[in-house]
């Protein structure tokens, strides 16, 4: 443990979460493990995981990729949830629908990269499913109170007649809230 130094109220890493497929099995759990052995609060923010590899050679369809994805950020939820829970202080993703990510923005958007949990229509993707499946502990379940709470909120956006009324910017920062929201309802 660290101790505590006069002047300073609190210490907490803050972990961004910029994944990629490459990222071998195990990679994060060992890191969280070892993070978790100062016994400060956690934040896990700005996760986004793209399907992207620095390999040109990678012969990878579209669904290994995918499959690749969702291994890693289950991990990554999965490693968050086994934390102590005084140790979880948030869990956060960059934004909520991929079209929203900074890896598909100008001329990175080959429009096939899935980077956020929501597509550009606000359906949930693998990459949900995965976040779900890690934080609640089993592969598969997603009745978790905070991805219920975080499920009610984005219907909510999605409304006829909200999309209509928000610009992008206002989109982006009542994604943030959700999110925000999300992490105390864990």
């Amino acid at each position: 443990r660290i101790p505590h130094r006069p002047g300073v109220d609190h210490l907490r890493p803050d972990f961004q979460a910029h994944l990629d497929i490459e990222i071998s099995p195990g990679q994060i759990t060992a890191f969280m493990r070892e993070a978790a052995r100062f016994g400060l609060p956690i934040h896990v923010s700005e996760l986004d995981c793209t399907l992207r590899t620095e390999n040109r050679l990678d012969l990878r369809s579209q669904a290994d990729r995918i499959a690749a994805q969702g291994a890693r950020v289950t991990e990554l939820a999965s490693a968050f949830d086994a934390l102590p829970k005084a140790q979880q202080f948030a869990f956060t993703v960059w934004g909520l629908r991929d079209t929203d990510s900074w890896y598909r923005q100008g001329d990175k958007d080959d429009g096939k990269d899935k980077p956020l949990p929501f597509d550009s229509f606000g359906r949930p993707n693998p990459m949900a499913a995965a976040i779900a499946a890690g934080s609640a502990g089993t592969v598969g379940s997603n009745t978790s109170p905070s991805w219920a709470a975080l499920a009610s909120f984005w219907a909510f956006l999605r409304a006829p007649a909200v999309p209509l009324t928000l610009s992008r910017a206002a989109r982006s920062r009542a994604a943030a809230a959700s999110w925000a929201a999300f992490s105390m309802a864990r």
